[in-house]
């Protein structure tokens, strides 16, 4: 038995005429009536009732119809979500992402993977950089957008979003709140509040490099794990803090954000995923890359 054969037998039903099905499904009369024969015999019992004049459901065939029709139904179903997962447009993806992605591009691919992809099942999580990658590993998320540079280990991928720039955030009193742009040198004594090493090691090595290179020793006084406590202890008066561009784009009481020379790719935004191919974490990425262009 196969699918033609339950349309055949359906078109046959529905007009209670071989002919009039016939034309409908666009077969000539004589291998109609000899499918429909063949389901019959397959069976084991009539589906009609067929005299000279008219052709009537047999009580089989009315049980028949019902279930033919499900099964039709359930076939373009299974067709149809299998096409959609095939191209990403169903299922589950998971996200797990470091405060600062929140700032800027990630609402945006959030806003617009939710429009372009509704059937999807969007999970999110707050995580960080250091355990990202082994949440991947372990299948605790499909995606753990990190900060930039990080190591990851070599069965995993590393797919780089936008490389950034480091500027200041500074308390709105500031004697160089009104800068246009700052050296490392400038700021070099004022007190630093940052992430601590064991959050993100390599993000962290990256701003204390900033003042290493040029000799200095930076004056860590608070550290915070995530970016929205670092600008407040800043706004706080607590001391100053060197943090990703993409900060720059809250509007933080009591915080100005100005850009850090010569820092330029020094940072950055990534995600750490399988190697295996997925077609809702390719969706996805292209959005993000779509927003950071």
């Amino acid at each position: 038995m196969e699918l033609r054969h339950l349309r055949y037998f359906i078109a046959v039903a529905e007009e209670l005429n071989f002919h009039r099905a016939a034309e409908r499904l666009n077969v000539s009369q004589p291998p109609l009536s000899q499918q429909i024969k063949q389901l019959e015999e397959e069976i084991g019992a009539p589906l009609f009732y067929r005299t000279n004049r008219k052709v009537e459901l047999s009580e089989a065939g009315k049980v028949f119809l019902e279930k033919a029709r499900k099964i039709i139904d359930d076939a373009y179903l299974a067709r149809r979500e299998a096409r959609f997962a095939a191209n990403g447009q169903t299922g589950t993806l998971q996200v797990n992402f470091v405060a600062s992605a929140a700032a800027g591009y990630f609402q945006k691919t959030i806003s617009k993977y939710r429009t372009d992809y509704p059937n999807v099942y969007l999970k999110l999580k707050q995580s960080t950089s250091r355990l990202m990658p082994d949440e991947v590993k372990n299948g605790e998320t499909d995606i753990g957008l990190v900060r930039l540079p990080i190591k990851t280990p070599p069965y995993l991928k590393l797919h780089v979003i936008k490389k950034e720039a480091l500027c200041v955030a500074l308390p709105a009193n500031h004697e160089m709140a009104n800068r246009k742009s700052l050296k490392i040198e400038d700021i070099a004594h004022e007190p630093l509040i940052t992430t601590p090493r064991s959050a993100s090691p390599y993000y962290y090595q990256a701003v204390m490099s900033v003042y290493h290179d040029k000799g200095l020793t930076p004056d860590v006084r608070q550290e915070a794990i995530e970016q929205f406590t670092i600008a407040g202890l800043v706004a706080s008066g607590l001391g100053i803090a060197l943090v990703p561009e993409i900060m720059a784009n809250i509007k933080f009481p009591g915080v100005v954000h100005i850009p850090l020379c010569n820092t330029k790719g020094l940072i950055g935004l990534g995600a750490v995923i399988r190697k295996e191919p997925n077609i809702l974490i390719d969706n996805f990425l292209e959005l993000f890359n779509e927003e950071t262009a």
